[in-house]
């Protein structure tokens, strides 16, 4: 779907899939059919949505990347009107609506934003800008980044567990070292949304998706607000869970990273939530 999506909406595009140990025979129709010969793909044993993301990017020869997940579909014309959004100067990363797959009447989405427990929620495409706008989060569903701005910033972190919130430290990052997130809100892909764990090829481990939450955590905010997403795993895995988190965090390379980025940003936490606001999860 998603490929055939991508040949059929855009031309002269260079096509890299990965395949992160993926156990359905989803991709075994790329080395099966002629139609897609001209398709890179990549198998890896389970790196992880970071690292996959990274070694695609690594093989990828353009000067503007876009990462997408699997079940997407695509209009016509889309990748040019989101090349337009990357020539706005101080882009660091843009994204299309989310729309749904399941009900493409759904006005759809326009980026994410996170509570004071680093929970994302997704934010309604309800701005009536004809224009690009800019926005908190960028989520890796449809992510659009200039190759170098990509490379400067340093791609994605491989600290992270395989799955969960690696998509929106990137963007936090990007935002922080002196870019803006952009949507564009004339393009609109659609794109099959699960549930937290119904329907997944695929299994989310709490504990590891926690273990990402309070990484980014410790690499971008102060400590008042670690503390209080440090408090959100208490609740929900218990003391001794978050404990333990924390504990295998800390004998990672966390704090070598915490105090390179402090070094680099133009901006900080407080900038980022003054200017976009927590959302109220109570």
């Amino acid at each position: 779907m998603t490929v055939d999506s991508i040949l059929e909406t855009t031309t002269d595009t260079e096509v890299i899939v990965v395949n992160d140990g993926s156990l359905d025979d989803s991709c075994h129709f790329l080395q099966e059919c002629q139609a897609y010969k001209g398709i890179k793909y990549l198998a890896t044993p389970g790196l992880g949505t970071a690292q996959a993301r990274n070694l695609g990017a690594s093989q990828a020869s353009g000067e503007i990347f876009v990462f997408c997940d699997c079940h997407m579909l695509f209009p016509p014309n889309w990748l040019a009107g989101m090349c337009s959004t990357m020539s706005i100067p101080a882009v660091g990363i843009a994204m299309p609506i989310i729309g749904l797959l399941q009900d493409p009447q759904h006005p759809g989405y326009a980026g994410m934003q996170v509570n004071k427990r680093l929970d994302a929620m997704w934010l309604p495409a309800g701005n009536n800008s004809p224009d690009p706008f800019e926005i908190p989060l960028t989520p890796s569903t449809c992510m659009v980044m200039k190759a170098e701005v990509f490379q400067r910033v340093g791609g994605f972190c491989e600290l992270f567990k395989p799955y969960g919130h690696e998509d929106l430290e990137l963007s936090l990052r990007t935002s922080l070292m002196g870019y803006n997130m952009l949507v564009n809100p004339q393009v609109k892909v659609l794109h099959l949304f699960r549930g937290w764990q119904r329907d997944r090829p695929y299994k989310i481990v709490l504990e590891e998706h926690r273990y990402n939450v309070l990484l980014m955590a410790y690499l971008h905010l102060s400590r008042a607000r670690i503390k209080d997403v440090y408090q959100g795993i208490i609740h929900d895995l218990g003391i001794e869970k978050a404990m333990l988190i924390e504990k295998e965090l800390f004998m990672t390379d966390v704090f070598r990273q915490r105090t390179i980025l402090a070094k680099i940003r133009k901006r900080n936490d407080n900038w980022f939530f003054s200017k976009f606001p927590m959302y109220d999860s109570s």
